[in-house]
This record gives structure tokens, sequence and C-alpha cells, in this order.
């Protein structure tokens, strides 16, 4: 009976304690942009919901975001067309 009860207080405890797994993925963006302007752009992308960390390459105009699943794609892609 005390075995089976720590076992139920374990599978508790388990199932309590896990948290949801954070879903980060990487995004590639094109964007026209030069080395003039890379840190206000990287400061506005990091204000953009879901965005973790902002990488600009200003040789190939690629942005690389690393995001979650809060990451609004229109408001990062306006962030790059303004």
């Amino acid at each position: 009976m005390a075995l089976v009860l720590l076992a139920l207080l374990l599978w508790l405890f388990i199932i309590l304690g896990v948290k949801e797994v954070s879903r980060v993925k990487r995004v590639m963006m094109n964007g026209d942009f030069d080395s003039s302007n890379v840190s206000t752009i990287e400061a506005e992308l990091m204000l953009v919901p879901g965005v973790l960390e902002v990488t600009l390459n200003s040789q190939n105009n690629a942005v690389y975001l690393k995001v979650d699943r809060d990451f609004d794609a229109v408001k990062a892609r306006d962030v790059l067309s303004a």
C-alpha cells in the first residue's frame, strides 16, 4: 500500500512539475539595409513580439531571427520594409 502511494505521489509530482517546452525556431528573412542602419533595424526587430535574437548580414541582406511561438512575422516584415 505504501509503495502504491509513493508511486502515485511521484507520478503527480512528475505531471505537475512538467513545464511546456518552448518552441524556439530560426527564421530567415530578406531585407534592404546597409551597415549604417543595422543597429536601428536590429533594435526594432527585437521589439517585435516573439523575437528572441537578431542577426543581420548586410552583405547579402539576410536577417536571421531566433523566435518563439509568439513571433509576429507580419510586424517583422513591416520593420524590414520600412
